[in-house]
């Protein structure tokens, strides 16, 4: 009867909840069940990244399948406060209540159940009162650096119990009543405890995560978190002030003016650029900066946000404003953190009592510093390449088109279905018709290409692979010509993918110059017209894309593009390019005129054995060396 009156109990305090006002993190839980519906009552469905904490995710996350850039599973559980019961559909039956302590070991955090009773923290949560419980999960305690873990156990006493008294707060706090900015005082000296709840229903507890929430006691609530918090007094002032890895970010805060106003309340995100990325811009571009107070202050502004982001928060790419003015999309890559995508946070959630801190390894350039950064000697030419000799007009611009600056530099021009650039920057609306000339208004700098596609692959210095085939099939000169070439480059990286190509297809293919040549057209960079830039490759990502040289552009790739057949034998090499580019696959939002090469015959008699360049490859088995002995005639034949 006792039982029954509990679990009634239980019942009636979930009731009220669901009726209650609720919160993001609420209403994320009750998709979770309208999509789970079908699995049975009280059945929740959540994502989670093979090897990761599970989610409940919002519909942005659901349809794309994936949470910080890698692909998501599906999982079913009972939904938090309910539990299975054998032979039944779904999960039927109110999970047992009973107090914090005894909670502890229903919600599996056998860790923090532990420490509580080794620290005599259980009578406590076993007795009258009533507790909101942020208890760190088992990996969260596993996770812990082992040095602070051992003084925390081996002092049981006082840290360990003062330790989990900081995870506790006096009050029974609901996910629905833990605001987004609150504090709430912890039961250790009333040192606070700084909540954020997130739009898309992530809830943190000094940055740590709720991985369970609201799972009632008779005595308390417990919350799973998924790590270990400690006591925060420091403002971001603090830590980059006493922080010898950000002194030259102090000084720079400093002569800002800034600094002060990162000690004062508020909800900060600072993304804090350490010495060494700094360094990276160079000494000159740094004191041409500290000589003007505006861009200095415009570059710290730049890298603080007017809100608290955790970095458990963030599940894909979203855009949020400076308080320079400017955007930076935030986002994620696996474990890592991305700043307008690229991976730069050495260091993330340094909590503060006015924020969060992240360190980067890179400093962020506002729009309105780009210029100052530029060195000064070479700014006259920046500028005299984006003005042209000539007025041109917008309706006079057409595809192929050369414009020349004052500079004495060429621009080309590139006309697609919905966009119209120069070189590889795009005009943007606002073009402008004067007396004395016309404006047009580009997303980027511009500037003139000045180095053929071979020159840009050989100073990069990670094509030795393509370039040496290349060579071996007397095709260099294709790279150096001119015209307005699109090639897809596979970097040396991508010959790790050659071992997947199957063994007979492999020696096929590099068992004479003609096919060596079709190997280079086909899975080595196919050459096509220039046409819209909105394309993919076999569905594959191009990692970098519109790099601009003086006879096209190039797109970096990191697979090798190759056909499921090669064809052979008595075809003419016309035949052979036109089957492997049909089957290569590329797609473009708009129709394309694909130009083959043309196809020179040539006679020669081979009168004695030819010589060989030998042609070493990772992944790629030795070819086997056939003699050519009779006549050939306007394509290789092999015997």
């Amino acid at each position: 009867m006792k039982l029954f009156f509990i679990a009634a109990f239980a019942l009636f305090v979930l009731s009220m909840f669901d009726k209650a006002d609720s919160s993001a993190y609420d209403k994320i839980v009750a998709h979770s069940r309208i999509r789970a519906r079908k699995e049975g009552p009280n059945v929740c469905a959540l994502q989670q990244v093979m090897g990761t904490k599970k989610y409940f995710s919002t519909c942005r996350n659901w349809y794309n399948k994936s949470i910080c850039g890698r692909k998501a599973t599906v999982l079913y559980e009972c939904c938090p406060g309910y539990m299975k019961l054998e032979g039944m559909h779904g999960c039927p039956a109110v999970a047992p209540i009973d107090d914090v302590y005894g909670t502890l070991g229903v919600v599996k955090a056998t860790s923090t159940q532990r420490y509580s009773e080794i620290s005599k923290l259980r009578p406590e949560i076993e007795g009258s009162g009533s507790y909101t419980f942020f208890a760190p999960s088992n990996e969260a305690w596993d996770s812990l650096d082992d040095t602070m873990k051992n003084a925390l156990v081996s002092n049981v006493n006082v840290e360990l119990y003062n330790a989990l008294h900081y995870h506790m707060s006096k009050r029974r706090l609901l996910t629905k009543d833990l605001k987004n900015g609150m504090t709430v005082p912890s039961m250790n000296l009333d040192l606070d405890l700084y909540i954020n709840h997130y739009p898309n229903g992530v809830v943190t507890v000094n940055c740590a995560r709720i991985i369970h929430g609201n799972q009632v006691a008779t005595n308390g609530v417990v919350h799973v978190i998924d790590r270990v918090i400690s006591a925060v007094g420091n403002t971001i002032q603090d830590v980059i002030e006493n922080d010898d890895e950000l002194s030259t970010l102090s000084d720079v805060a400093q002569s800002a003016g800034v600094l002060e106003k990162l000690g004062q309340p508020g909800q900060y995100t600072l993304f804090a650029p350490t010495n060494k990325a700094f360094e990276g811009l160079g000494q000159e571009v740094l004191e041409r900066l500290r000589g003007d107070k505006g861009a200095l202050k415009a570059l710290v502004n730049f890298h603080l946000l007017d809100s608290v982001q955790c970095s458990e928060a963030i599940m894909s790419g979203t855009s949020y404003e400076t308080m320079e003015g400017s955007n930076v999309i935030i986002g994620c890559d696996g474990e890592s953190l991305t700043v307008n995508g690229i991976k730069m946070v050495l260091k993330k959630d340094i909590v503060t009592t006015n924020g969060v801190i992240h360190l980067i390894d890179k400093v962020l350039m506002p729009d309105s510093d780009e210029v100052m950064s530029k060195d000064q000697r070479l700014l006259r030419i920046l500028l005299e390449n984006h003005i042209l000799k000539n007025k041109v007009v917008l309706g006079e611009l057409y595809n192929g088109q050369h414009l020349e600056t004052i500079g004495g530099k060429l621009l080309r021009v590139f006309i697609y279905r919905t966009a119209v650039c120069i070189e590889n920057s795009c005009l943007i609306r606002g073009s402008k018709e004067g007396i004395n000339g016309a404006l047009h208004i580009t997303k980027t700098l511009l500037k003139p290409s000045e180095k053929t596609i071979y020159e840009i692959l050989m100073e990069n210095g990670r094509f030795k692979i393509f370039l040496s085939l290349m060579e071996a099939a007397e095709m260099t000169d294709l790279l150096k010509q001119e015209g307005d070439f699109t090639l897809f480059a596979p970097s040396d990286e991508a010959f790790a993918g050659l071992t997947q190509i199957p063994k007979k297809q492999k020696s096929l293919i590099l068992r004479s110059d003609c096919g060596l040549q079709t190997l280079i057209l086909t899975f080595f960079g196919l050459f096509i017209p220039q046409a819209n830039k909105t394309m993919q490759v076999n569905s594959l990502q191009i990692p970098e894309s519109d790099i601009m040289g003086k006879n096209g552009v190039i797109h970096f790739v990191n697979h090798i593009l190759y056909p499921g057949d090669i064809p052979v034998g008595s075809q003419s090499l016309l035949s052979l390019l036109r089957k492997m580019i049909t089957n290569i696959q590329i797609k473009v939002q708009q129709n394309l005129t694909t130009k083959l090469p043309d196809v020179t015959k040539f006679t020669r008699v081979v009168q004695s054995k030819p010589t060989f360049t030998k042609l070493t490859i990772e992944g790629i088995e030795e070819p086997s060396i056939t003699e050519i002995t009779r006549l050939v005639q306007g394509m290789c034949l092999l015997r």
